[in-house]
């Protein structure tokens, strides 16, 4: 009996910018604070924005890998926060069952370590590329689903949505 997986990933650059406007007096003091989320044009990032993963050996644990990689105009470094369904990274059946995942992410992939990654919370900081060529082409960001979870859950159509919020510093 196979199992069906659908894994929907989806890729965010944003930054935060605020400005404050008005006059301060002896009087009184007035201001208007305005903050704005935009894309950077200045970060390039190669999307995946869905994902089939048919999983048919629940014995092992099972790896879905990604080469992701993050350049830009200027070097500098960025963050990344990853945020799954319900606060958390797992995938939802439709009778009920949950299977979690884990995320991993390698931000210098020509290192062989993957940092494992916590839902709402900020990654390592990694090193911006200035060049696609700087970036290796192996693997770098990795969903892994474990072998123990996977025995657990019915045969199925499993879905989710995994955000990742790229974050220059």
């Amino acid at each position: 009996m196979s199992r069906y997986l659908v894994f929907v990933f989806l890729l965010a650059s944003t930054s935060a910018h605020s400005a404050r406007d008005g006059l301060l007096d002896d009087v009184r003091s007035e201001g208007e604070i305005r903050i704005s989320l935009a894309i950077l044009p200045s970060l390039q990032i190669n999307v995946v924005s869905q994902v089939s993963v048919d999983i048919r050996n629940v014995m092992v644990d099972n790896n879905f890998e990604e080469y992701v990689c993050i350049t830009g105009q200027d070097s500098g470094r960025y963050q990344l926060i990853a945020t799954g369904n319900a606060g958390g990274f797992e995938l939802s059946g439709r009778e009920g069952d949950r299977l979690p995942y884990e995320v991993h992410f390698n931000g210098s992939s020509a290192e062989g370590s993957f940092d494992e990654l916590q839902s709402d919370e900020p990654s390592p900081v990694y090193n911006i590329a200035t060049r696609a060529s700087e970036c290796a082409q192996s693997p770098n960001f990795k969903v892994q689903f474990r072998s123990e979870d996977l025995r657990q859950v019915r045969p199925g159509l499993y879905s989710g949505a995994l955000t990742l919020l790229v974050s220059p510093l």
